[in-house]
């Protein structure tokens, strides 16, 4: 006798799958399930990771790799503080073309 698997019950899984809600507390001390199994306090988690259904520290989002499907917390300083940084980085760019183009005398 043969039985055939024709994924039917990996498709049904998929279906049943819950969407866990993302609630980002507004008590700083609360600790939070972080990647890697580690556990920190709320005010240092920058985001939530849906893929891995856990909260992200800055240092794991910097030196770990942190897949797309992160939903950002909005009201932590540290994406105010890299947006600014990358504007920095761009006008640091934009002046060195400028100065690299005048002493080649393009511009």
């Amino acid at each position: 006798m043969e039985t055939k698997l024709n994924g039917s019950s990996r498709k049904n899984k998929r279906k049943r799958r819950k969407v866990h809600p993302v609630v980002f507390t507004t008590d700083p001390e609360k600790k939070c399930l972080t990647l890697n199994n580690s556990i920190a306090s709320f005010k240092h988690c920058i985001g939530f990771c849906r893929k891995h259904k856990c909260y992200v520290t800055k240092k794991q989002f910097r030196y770990c790799s942190v897949c797309s499907a992160m939903i950002k917390n909005e009201k932590n300083p540290f994406w105010k503080e890299r947006e600014e940084r990358k504007q920095l980085k761009k006008l640091k760019k934009m002046l060195w073309k400028q100065k690299v183009d005048a002493a080649m005398g393009n511009g």
